[in-house]
């Protein structure tokens, strides 16, 4: 009894793979390869079609005798075409054996086995998921980062030269503005008028800046960034009057911060606050009386908006 179960197991495991295949050949070898392969055969005799035809023509002739696989030998001088068409996976293998016809008991079995590698071929779900799936689309472009940014801005200068508050604009140009980069800036603002006894004229400040910033986003808000800085600044001061003329150059310390939001068109919107600690002082006399002192801690806050580049 296990002898007989065993025998039914390897007859099993050796018709598992059974097809029923029309095959358009009158090689008796090949035939009776196929069928102690353990499929069922069905001849037929049919013209062979052009290359183009022969997915279409192998699929009438399995339709027509109700075969799975449709099977041609071909042959062309000394060498035959092998074609092996699939019915379920409607697919088509074409394959050329270095040997005429007919064939001898040896290149039939060969010739069986690559049949039933061509099938295998067609049926391995990996290989139909490979066919079927396209490709995925590459990954979308990285958003550019833009390498500078051209601001301009308008604000009040608290302390300013000659006056407690006066009107101010800002003019900034930006190398890597959402990133660690650095930024020039230049500051002015309308002369004041000074009228006193001993002078009467007025006094313009006007400021270049060189900094180094980093713009940091912000958790939560989306598109807006903190930017803080340090750097630099020249204070170039011009009194002129009735009395003097002077002009007088005060190096300062600058810090700043900015809160900027991105708006379309490569546009940016936002507030910047800058203080200026000058290393010099300057006060203007003439004659015993003090016509000017200026500040040392100056500070703008400006609304601003940019456009990147």
């Amino acid at each position: 009894m296990r002898w007989f179960a065993l025998a039914l197991l390897v007859l099993a495991a050796t018709r598992a793979h059974a097809d029923n295949i029309a095959l358009v050949s009158d090689d008796s070898a090949f035939r009776g390869a196929l069928v102690d392969a353990g499929d069922t055969v069905l001849v037929t005799a049919e013209k062979p079609p052009g290359v183009g035809d022969l997915a279409s023509a192998s699929r009438a002739i399995a339709d027509r005798l109700g075969a799975t696989v449709t099977v041609w030998l071909i042959a062309s001088g000394t060498t035959t075409s092998l074609v092996t068409y699939d019915r379920v996976a409607d697919r088509v293998i074409v394959r050329e054996l270095p040997y005429g016809l007919p064939l001898d008991p040896a290149r039939a079995t060969e010739a069986a086995r690559i049949v039933r590698t061509m099938l295998r071929s067609m049926r391995t779900p990996d290989v139909e998921d490979k066919i079927a799936t396209p490709p995925p689309p590459p990954p979308p472009p990285l958003p550019r980062e833009p390498q500078f940014e051209v601001s301009a801005g308008g604000g009040v200068w608290v302390a300013a030269a000659g006056a407690v508050a006066s009107p101010a604009v800002t003019l900034t140009t930006a190398w890597r503005p959402h990133g660690l980069g650095a930024a020039v800036q230049a500051t002015v603002a309308p002369a004041a008028e000074i009228a006193m006894p001993a002078f009467t004229g007025d006094v313009r400040d006007v400021v270049l800046a060189g900094i180094v910033r980093n713009a940091l986003a912000l958790p939560g808000a989306e598109n807006t960034r903190m930017v803080p800085s340090v750097g630099v600044a020249l204070h170039m001061l011009h009194l002129a009057g009735n009395t003097a003329d002077s002009r007088r150059f005060d190096p300062a310390i600058r810090v700043g911060l900015g809160a900027l939001r991105e708006l379309p068109h490569d546009l940016e919107v936002g507030l910047d606050v800058s203080a200026d600690c000058l290393l010099q002082r300057q006060v203007y006399e003439s004659g015993t009386e003090e016509i000017l002192a200026v500040p040392r801690v100056q500070i703008v806050a400006a609304v601003v908006i940019g456009i990147r580049l």
